[in-house]
């Protein structure tokens, strides 16, 4: 297991995720200007909308550190696949429970929103690097982030799949975000 862990570079993870959870407390209503193509004038997103495709660029960094070790996990005695679920989900709840503790103590449910956001991006970072390969993993949310920001926008609110502008409770945001993070955590290899 510390084997594991070390692969994974658990220190550096959580110490990067711990930073970005500071960061989103001080910064998170600081508005982000991201162009809109769905309206003549550029917007803002409040930047805890935007941290959780970084923080899941790092899970999914982390998780891509043993890329080199991955020829070797077919004959390895430990189930490294099952680990890495289990080192996935620590590291969600901790951010999740972390950030709705925070949101619910400041009156801040952007931060509800931002656990959301966390669930979808790491869902979607864990199929990026089913589909297309552990190096592309760590981008994948954060285009994800920006193809929302810039086209999800309509004239009438968010759109139905920019689940990461929607209200934080929004029913159809949070089925969208399980749905994907379950998927990733399914289909991870």
């Amino acid at each position: 297991m510390t084997w594991h862990l070390a692969v994974r570079r658990w220190r550096l993870t959580t110490t990067l995720l711990a930073a970005s959870l500071v960061l989103m407390t001080f910064v998170g209503t600081s508005v982000v200007p991201i162009p809109s193509l769905g309206q003549a004038a550029s917007w803002g997103v409040p930047a805890a909308l935007v941290l959780p495709a970084l923080q899941a660029a790092v899970i999914a960094s982390a998780l891509g550190g043993g890329t080199h070790l991955d020829a070797q996990r077919g004959s390895s005695v430990r189930r490294t696949v099952v680990m890495d679920r289990w080192y996935v989900l620590a590291l969600v709840i901790a951010v999740v429970v972390v950030e709705s503790a925070v949101g619910l103590v400041g009156d801040d449910p952007l931060l509800a929103s931002a656990a959301r956001n966390l669930l979808a991006g790491v869902g979607v970072a864990l199929l990026a690097a089913r589909v297309a390969g552990p190096q592309v993993a760590p981008v994948a949310p954060v285009l994800v982030t920006l193809f929302c920001g810039v086209f999800g926008r309509g004239l009438a609110g968010p759109e139905p799949w920019a689940w990461l502008l929607h209200e934080p409770f929004a029913p159809g945001a949070l089925a969208l975000s399980v749905v994907l993070f379950a998927a990733g955590l399914v289909r991870l290899r």
